[in-house]
């Protein structure tokens, strides 16, 4: 999966996380730096015969074409630094140059329209009114520089073997760099700063027993059902039971139960450091607030979680569910051959069909 910020030049992150892969894991440090004709000149040519000409249009193209070729040199300019980086900060450092100097620049103030308010009666309130709108800008160019920053460092990368460059860098020995030229016809240059080589992550995953009850601002009803459920559990926190209340209240798993629950599993950070704590003893259990992030609106949720203990290693889920994968697709592939072109939807009696 690639996020990319934005088309013109942009610092991105990569996370090959596909499950029918290896289940060996490395973690990089991926900075791409591409370009894009919208950040060089403008490429309208006007087509009206009666104010311009063909040799204008072509003018307009060549300097069009110059500008990008320029940025597209400052670009690998950048990639050749970034590819000779011999320490983790020494790359993270050129990235962020990048992103001041090519990816967020620092706008250049107008002259002209500075004197213009400078002799204008409004002056102090236009310079006022300037100062904030600067600093708003500068505040959103140094948030959109430390999450591209942020987003630079990829764990748990598994390894493809139809992937070049996942070849290379399962290949590669940690503090080295790995180029990826492929887009430089384009202006697009990748380069993979690799942390840490490859490694097998054979930490134990966890079980639980879980209730998440989803919560609107200010609703008391979350909350009292939060205590009926605590209540209920001091007398009984069985499997069973757990199952009961889960069906009554619970957005999450329907019979309570969790398995296999790996340290990126919960997006809470407390109830992961929980379930991990070496202190974690069978029968534990906890009430947790956490706020998760649902089609770009911020939900709390309550979480009443008990601690049943260890479950398989982490590498062993891996290949468990890579292979619970394999076998889905094998079986969906054998379905569509044998049975597509017997097969007539109607979409209109496909809705009929409750829920």
């Amino acid at each position: 999966t690639e996020v990319v910020t934005d088309t013109e030049a942009t610092t991105d992150t990569e996370a090959t996380t596909d499950p029918e892969e290896k289940t060996d894991t490395a973690a990089a440090t991926h900075a791409e730096v591409t370009t894009d004709t919208e950040a060089a000149t403008d490429t309208e040519a006007a087509t009206d015969t009666e104010t311009t000409t063909d040799t204008e249009a072509e003018t307009d193209e060549e300097s069009v074409d110059e500008a990008k070729l320029a940025y597209y040199a400052i670009a690998n300019e950048y990639a050749i630094r970034a590819a000779a980086a011999k320490t983790e900060d020494e790359f993270k450092s050129i990235v962020e140059e990048y992103l001041r100097n090519e990816r967020y620049p620092e706008e250049e103030a107008d002259a002209e329209e500075s004197a213009e308010a400078e002799e204008s009666a409004e002056a102090e309130e236009s310079a006022e009114a300037e100062e904030s709108a600067d600093e708003s800008e500068n505040e959103a160019r140094e948030e959109n520089i430390k999450t591209a920053l942020d987003g630079l460092l990829t764990e748990g990368a598994a390894y493809s073997e139809s992937s070049d460059i996942s070849v290379k860098l399962f290949e590669a020995a940690a503090n080295t760099t790995v180029s990826d030229d492929s887009g430089a016809d384009s202006g697009k240059y990748v380069v993979y700063f690799v942390t840490k080589a490859d490694y097998v992550e054979d930490y134990a995953t966890k079980k639980a027993n879980a209730i998440i009850i989803e919560a609107e601002d200010g609703d008391d009803a979350a909350l009292e059902n939060v205590e009926k459920v605590s209540s209920a559990l001091d007398s009984d926190d069985s499997d069973a039971k757990f199952a009961e209340l889960a069906k009554e209240y619970s957005v999450g798993n329907a019979d309570g139960k969790y398995e296999k629950i790996n340290k990126s599993y919960f997006p809470s950070d407390e109830i992961t450091d929980w379930l991990f704590d070496e202190s974690r003893k069978e029968g534990d259990r906890e009430t947790f607030t956490f706020t998760e992030n649902e089609n770009g609106e911020e939900h709390t949720h309550y979480c009443v979680i008990k601690y049943v203990g260890d479950d398989i290693l982490k590498w062993q889920s891996d290949a468990d569910n890579a292979l619970k994968n394999q076998a889905w697709q094998d079986k969906l592939q054998e379905f569509t051959d044998a049975y597509e072109s017997k097969i007539e939807v109607s979409l209109v009696d496909l809705y009929k069909i409750p829920n």
